[in-house]
């Protein structure tokens, strides 16, 4: 096999190539291929017609759908009037945040090893509030890096806090003592 095809048998057509399809390079596979009844003198892409002909039927038989071409698309996002829409109204960015943001306890309980229904026990059993301050902020899932237990859920900066000392008890003692001091 020549070096650098990633494993792709030789072409027959030239030995020093890769294949691309019907043991043909690339060049020379372009040049079998028949042309098209459209447009003899371009190649054939699709149903026997040539790559703006085929693009052009297919827009007609599959009107209403232009917003699944990206290319053909006119609609504009509500969000962001100066990006093409994307769904449900938005841009691409805007609907893929707010798809994580609709399935963000879904993808944390995979994320952690937890089925839905022990992340809504663990949710219901906290009251939906930090479990060290108390605080109804966003919640994250605490767990120990070492053995990857679910702790429990906390607010960002309870959970910072613990990242900082490195679940480190003796460290958080040495925090309390020093702010005790002062």
């Amino acid at each position: 096999m020549p070096k650098g095809t990633g494993g792709i048998p030789p072409a027959t057509c030239h030995p020093d190539r890769p294949h691309l399809a019907k043991g043909l390079c690339a060049a020379c596979y372009r040049k079998a291929r028949p042309p098209a009844i459209c447009h003899p003198d371009k190649p054939q892409v699709g149903r026997g017609l040539c790559d703006n002909c085929y693009s052009h039927e297919w827009r007609a038989t599959h009107r209403g759908r232009e917003a699944l071409t990206r290319h053909a698309s006119t609609r504009r996002a509500t969000c962001h009037p100066d990006r093409p829409y994307y769904g449900n109204g938005l841009c691409s960015a805007c609907s893929q945040r707010a798809w994580a943001a609709k399935n963000r306890w879904r993808i944390l309980a995979k994320q952690y090893g937890l089925t839905e229904a022990e992340l809504d026990a663990l949710r219901q059993r906290q009251g939906d509030l930090c479990a060290v301050c108390n605080n109804a902020a966003p919640l994250m899932i605490d767990h120990d890096h070492e053995t990857g237990r679910v702790r429990g859920l906390l607010c960002r900066r309870c959970n910072s806090v613990l990242g900082w000392v490195r679940d480190d008890p003796e460290h958080l003692q040495a925090l309390i003592a020093y702010l005790a001091e002062r």
